[in-house]
């Protein structure tokens, strides 16, 4: 073996010494800085712990949704009315008329949409609309929805 170069068990010997010295050394340094390494190791459990809570969270989250989704059925169909907008030249009218929504559907179209795929069992029509109200000084908006039970065919 050519001189300098250390053998296998000098290597061994050596980092075996090297890691009982970082051992005791540690060690010690927690022994004198207790609160640290309390706080420390405390610090580590809980970021450890809302890493665990918030990925469970998001699971649980994504299973609620999931759920969700299939209580909707892929057997559903929701039909809406399409709103044509014209082209008009802008005017400055002063005070804003308040938007018209379209009728939506007819049962002239309930009867197309029935003799167009004669395989549909129900119909549930739905009515929807946005008000606003205000009460104690405050003011609030919100979609209101109402629907009927389904029909059968």
């Amino acid at each position: 073996m050519p001189l300098g170069f250390p053998t296998w068990r000098d290597a061994r010997q050596q980092l075996t010494a090297h890691a009982a010295f970082s051992m005791r050394t540690a060690i010690e340094a927690v022994g004198h800085n207790k609160l640290r390494a309390g706080l420390t190791s405390l610090g580590i459990l809980f970021g450890v712990a809302s890493v665990i809570a918030m990925l469970a969270i998001g699971k649980g989250a994504e299973q609620e949704i999931l759920e969700q989704m299939r209580l909707l059925g892929s057997n559903n169909i929701v039909i809406t009315p399409i709103v044509k907008q014209k082209e008009e030249e802008a005017k400055d009218e002063g005070a804003k008329e308040p938007k018209r929504y379209s009728p939506g559907l007819t049962v002239r179209d309930a009867e197309a949409i029935r003799a167009s795929s004669p395989r549909s069992r129900r119909r549930a029509p739905k009515s929807s609309s946005i008000h606003s109200s205000r009460a104690k000084g405050a003011a609030a908006r919100g979609r209101w929805s109402v629907s009927t039970p389904p029909t059968s065919a």
